[in-house]
């Protein structure tokens, strides 16, 4: 894997970034190797975010071989 990870901030005033089982910090940021969906057999980075939705946090995974098209979405789940 490729370094790049930041911690991001915690956003205390808003419940939507925290629950009792999990932490949304803004600003998170991960990049790890997975297989490529757009080149068979070959691994490529991914780059998952955590973003300010205003009430909540948007989530959103980056292919770094499909990097204009990323997936956003309201859920970590979603986003994959």
């Amino acid at each position: 894997d490729r370094g790049g990870d930041a911690a991001g901030g915690i956003v205390p005033d808003r419940p939507g970034f925290h629950s009792r089982r999990f932490l949304y910090p803004v600003g998170y940021c991960s990049v790890r190797t997975y297989p490529s969906y757009r080149q068979w057999g070959q691994q490529t980075y991914y780059t998952c975010e955590v973003l300010d939705g205003g009430d909540g946090p948007q989530f959103r995974v980056t292919a770094h071989d499909d990097a204009d098209n990323p997936v956003t979405a309201n859920t970590p789940s979603a986003s994959w």
